[in-house]
């Protein structure tokens, strides 16, 4: 169920060809998750996931403001012995950390980014803002 929610989300986001709206606010709920293991030596595979609800605005002069909110991360470190297309069973808890719901700002040359704009925080954060700043990037979604 999980995984045809995501694949329904990305293709909501695929499907804005048009682009996204100046002075629109735009709202989203972002998931990832990575699974590593070695299935020809052991069962057994370690993963971590993360949630959060996005909000976008484009405005003018290329510059599109995110804030990310109600952030989950969870993990998984055990034996599965179960179908290996299934999603992993990662147990999401809330992150209590103000900085990642501070507000940032991707500058835009077109469509390709320029720079993130935003305040000073620990490199996982700032990893997590490239990764949403890339997703829009897309071509075709970007038109300002």
């Amino acid at each position: 169920m999980g995984r045809y929610l995501a694949l329904g989300s990305l293709l909501l986001l695929l499907g804005l060809v048009e682009g996204f709206t100046s002075g629109v606010e735009y709202q989203f709920r972002y998931s990832s998750r990575v699974v590593a293991g070695l299935p020809s030596l052991k069962q057994q595979y370690s993963a971590i996931g993360l949630q959060a609800d996005l909000t976008m605005q484009v405005t003018e002069g290329n510059i599109v403001i995110f804030q990310i909110s109600n952030v989950e991360m969870g993990d998984f470190h055990d034996e599965l012995h179960c179908d290996l297309s299934a999603p992993v069973p990662i147990e999401y808890h809330p992150i209590e950390n103000e900085d990642i719901s501070k507000p940032f700002s991707l500058h835009l040359n077109g469509s390709e980014p320029r720079y993130i704009e935003g305040p000073s925080e620990q490199a996982w954060i700032t990893n997590l803002r490239k990764a949403v700043a890339n997703i829009v990037s897309i071509p075709p979604l970007m038109r300002c």
